[in-house]
């Protein structure tokens, strides 16, 4: 059975103040740094979750930008290449009428060769063609003149 006495006081009194010892040597400290360490914790949590949101606002941001950009180049190429057939189309147009005075010039050089080269043709004809008949025929035509 259990007696009361002394000693069961002594002991009560020994726990007692192993109790205040481990609490104050050991509980407090690990419990001060259990919270220390929380509150660490929480705090890199926070930066976490704070840098997590300046990504994405930044990503948002950075995505943006890209296809602003995109937009803006697409219209410049587009003003470009407009730009650029604009100025083929008014080159082609401007040779086309050299081209034009070039061929016009060319033909009346032509027709005035030609309309030189006529009267001497037709006189060389003649003869070319009196040559064949002689030829031909194997005497001389006579051709009555028209003078």
């Amino acid at each position: 059975m259990i007696s009361i006495n002394a000693t069961l006081v002594i002991q009560v009194i020994h726990f007692l103040i192993l109790l205040y010892i481990l609490n104050r040597f050991m509980f407090r400290p690990i419990l001060r740094l259990m919270d220390e360490r929380n509150e660490h914790i929480e705090k890199t949590e926070k930066g976490v979750d704070e840098a997590r949101d300046k990504t994405e606002v930044l990503k948002e941001s950075f995505v943006s930008k890209i296809q602003l950009a995109r937009s803006d180049a697409t219209q410049e190429r587009t003003q470009l290449r407009e730009a650029g057939i604009a100025e083929t189309n008014e080159l082609l147009e401007r040779y086309k009428e050299k081209t034009a005075g070039i061929k016009a010039e060319t033909d009346k050089e032509a027709d005035r060769e030609v309309a030189l080269a006529r009267p001497l043709m037709h006189d060389q004809v003649t003869v070319l063609a009196e040559g064949i008949i002689e030829k031909m025929l194997g005497r001389r035509l006579e051709v009555e003149s028209e003078n």
